[in-house]
């Protein structure tokens, strides 16, 4: 018989007197896990202070139940972004996991309830991070490099909303809910790309990047048919492969011709695509990511405001590349 496994999750996250849609589950000695309260019951100040009374700050779910702790973290997500009383480096891991998990599900089945869902969740990020510095420098911080669309989707979409809060000044907040949006399904057109294109394990040949250069137009189209799309998101979805030298895709647009928005989503695409390991391609650091887009893209594609913008989300080790 294969043995149960469960999700860790910090006590913190769970909301009073909400309907638990999951069993939780104790973990005592040598892995042994006990079933402690069934799904379908409240989680109320009572049954909390009786778990910290006897020092329990983790409680596992059953990874049967993965689904619908991610619905009652995406229902929940805006009251626990707000609670002060979660602490940064917790808030910022709860915001990244679910968000990699959402947008798994969602490049497995991109249909209009997935994107609804997903621009509620980007919703509330995007207020994260317009309002919370200390925990977006974690988000950033912790993002993980694995070859993983929806992976490198959710970290583009945190550097790129980052980048445009230290950028642009003076917009509204519903403008950088619609940029929110494009910077995270920038990449969703990958969806109508083949498997054994999108997961080759060695560079495209020419055919196979002809059909690979035309996941922005069907991100486009897969956003225009959900009835989500923006002129600001579609921007972001066209243009964040297009490069000022006009060597770019779909358009081959040159210059200023290129949007300030796309620009955003193409530095920060490059960073996550540099910095991430593949089986025909060694991760870059960080610092030496930086370092080569300055030595390359800066006076190219990027002014000098634009890049040290950027290299600021770095923090110090950003800042030696200037």
């Amino acid at each position: 018989m294969e043995q149960q496994s469960f999700l860790p999750v910090d006590l913190s996250v769970l909301r009073i007197d909400t309907l638990k849609p999951f069993d939780i589950y104790l973990c005592q000695k040598r892995q042994n896990y006990v079933l402690y309260s069934s799904k379908g019951t409240y989680f109320t100040s009572e049954v909390k202070e009786k778990l910290l009374q006897n020092r329990v700050h983790t409680i596992y779910i059953p990874e049967d139940d993965r689904d619908l702790y991610q619905q009652y973290i995406e229902d929940n997500l805006q009251n626990i972004i707000q609670d002060n009383r979660i602490v940064s480096e917790q808030k910022s891991k709860i915001v990244y996991d679910s968000s990699r998990y959402l947008m798994e599900k969602l490049f497995d089945n991109p249909n209009i309830d997935m994107i609804g869902r997903t621009k509620k969740t980007v919703n509330n990020i995007v207020s994260l991070i317009l309002s919370d510095t200390a925990t977006t420098n974690h988000l950033i911080r912790i993002t993980e490099y694995d070859y993983y669309t929806y992976t490198h989707s959710v970290n583009v979409g945190v550097f790129s909303v980052a980048f445009a809060r230290n950028l642009l000044q003076g917009i509204s907040e519903k403008i950088f809910y619609d940029l929110g949006l494009g910077f995270f399904l920038h990449d969703i057109g990958k969806s109508r790309i083949p498997l054994e294109i999108l997961n080759k394990k060695g560079p495209l040949n020419e055919e196979e990047w002809k059909i690979m250069k035309t996941h922005p137009e069907q991100g486009y189209n897969i956003l225009k048919e959900s009835g989500f799309i923006t002129r600001d998101s579609a921007i972001i979805v066209l243009q964040h492969h297009e490069r000022a030298d006009g060597s770019g895709y779909p358009q081959r647009l040159q210059g200023d011709r290129i949007n300030l928005y796309g620009k955003i989503c193409s530095v920060a695409d490059v960073f996550d695509a540099m910095t991430t390991k593949r089986c025909y391609q060694q991760a870059f650091s960080a610092f030496d990511t930086l370092n080569v887009i300055r030595d390359t893209l800066l006076q190219k594609e990027f002014d000098k405001d634009f890049f040290e913008k950027f290299v600021q989300l770095f923090g110090p080790e950003g800042m030696r590349v200037m």
